[in-house]
């Protein structure tokens, strides 16, 4: 199963998605989700962008004074983003043995939901975290997604497309932020991304709304 995911996310996924996530649309969620990192953290200090796609988040993050690394399995975002003069590491860094220099900050914007198994990366980025670095996440709210995709469907929206392999809850985020040693510091609502993936009727835009990593910033202490 593992191999299969993440197959599609080096070949395929660009193909299929790519342009919902190099999306100007997804801007605002970027921006959000570096205001909030600036509540808690500020630069300088290295910054690990996990799933970093074309490396506009980086780009916000660097331009505020970090120093920006990322990982990314899609071989075409990972030569966009090195095009923009970011440090893409290997795509498997995180399972690396070896000493290492721990981040300050690590980020996942909306890549927990697309992993096989991310009890396991959270554990890694643990693993990766500096002495009190910041994990900061952003994940799809199933209790608000479930529920809604009905509706969605009846307007026209492609809304399926804002499922993965997971949904989370905020105590299921506790929970796997435990279990990998970090503690939650706060939980936020996260600004709604659109793009190409928001629904044909603009008054449903309001669906796209999620909790999660602008929604979950959790502290390693």
């Amino acid at each position: 199963m593992r191999t299969l995911v993440e197959e599609f996310y080096r070949e395929d996924y660009d193909e299929a998605y790519g342009e919902a996530e190099a999306s100007s649309d997804r801007h605002p969620v970027f921006a959000s989700v570096a205001r909030r990192l600036g509540l808690y953290r500020q630069p300088p200090g290295r910054l690990l962008d996990v799933g970093c796609g074309d490396g506009a988040f980086l780009s916000l993050c660097q331009s505020a004074g970090w120093t920006c690394y990322g990982l990314e399995l899609s071989k075409k975002a990972a030569a966009r983003a090195a095009r923009r003069q970011l440090t893409v590491l290997p795509s498997d860094w995180l399972e690396q043995t070896g000493e290492r220099e721990p981040f300050d900050v690590i980020t996942l914007v909306n890549v927990l939901e697309t992993v096989t198994n991310p009890a396991s990366l959270l554990r890694q980025v643990a693993g990766a975290l500096a002495p009190s670095g910041l994990v900061v996440i952003r994940a799809t709210n199933g209790a608000f997604h479930l529920p809604m995709r009905t509706p969605a469907r009846w307007v026209g929206s492609r809304y399926d497309q804002a499922f993965h392999l997971f949904l989370y809850s905020p105590h299921a985020l506790r929970s796997l932020l435990k279990g990998a040693g970090l503690h939650t510091i706060a939980i936020h609502n996260s600004v709604p991304s659109l793009g190409p993936l928001a629904p044909a009727n603009p008054w449903m835009s309001r669906l796209k709304w999620r909790i999660g990593a602008t929604a979950f910033w959790s502290c390693a202490e």
